[in-house]
């Protein structure tokens, strides 16, 4: 994998630290770090700057900087080890309006309502223990396959499908995942003559996100 080190260089930077004392109270405390400063335009084609390691001395950021580097652009930094349901309760909570009112990211009332009844009664119990980075196409596949062996209308699935698409985008854009996989949903296997029929409005559903 070729790494464009000229669009990444190291920075010194000084912050505060707050650390606890034995006796409960706490200390603030000026740090110095040299950091490695990476060029990122993977989220909606924005170039975003990020940073990496923290470092006591300048050569030591410079010696580390191709492998973090390597790690970075290919994606193995940062990979979630949550497991699905862990993302999806964090997903919730994060994102409830009673709890987090006026906070950027929550939803309305009804769509978090939504997105509750129909994760945990349909993803979670399929994709429970899963590790979120580890989902593939297939994994949300079933869902919906499961879904159309219940009964459920396909509305409810292109419903389900859409409401998966924006929690997973959510995730790449917090880069805990590489890919979205459910952009490649229905193009592996489909089971069934009528789950198929779903094929084309799921594309077109993918690249729509709820409010």
């Amino acid at each position: 994998m070729l790494i464009k080190i000229d669009m990444a260089h190291v920075e010194k930077r000084e912050y505060w630290s707050q650390a606890k004392k034995p006796d409960g109270t706490s200390k603030r405390k000026r740090l110095k770090r040299w950091f490695v400063i990476a060029e990122d335009s993977s989220i909606k084609g924005k170039r975003k700057r990020k940073s990496l390691g923290g470092f006591d001395t300048k050569r030591e950021a410079e010696r580390a900087m191709p492998e973090l580097l390597r790690k970075f652009y290919s994606g193995e930094m940062g990979q979630t080890k949550e497991t699905f349901k862990e993302y999806i309760d964090r997903y919730l909570e994060q994102r409830d309006p009673k709890a987090n009112p006026g906070k950027k990211h929550t939803l309305k009332r009804r769509t978090h309502q939504d997105y509750e009844q129909m994760l945990n009664r349909y993803a979670v119990p399929l994709m429970d223990s899963k590790q979120l980075s580890a989902l593939t196409a297939n994994d949300f596949d079933d869902v919906y396959q499961y879904m159309h062996n219940k009964g459920l209308r396909f509305s409810s699935i292109r419903k389900m499908h859409a409401t998966c698409h924006k929690v997973m985008a959510d995730a790449v854009r917090d880069r805990l995942i590489q890919s979205n996989p459910t952009d490649r949903c229905m193009n592996s296997r489909c089971r069934s003559k009528q789950i198929q029929v779903l094929a084309s409005s799921l594309k077109a559903t993918s690249n729509r996100s709820i409010l």
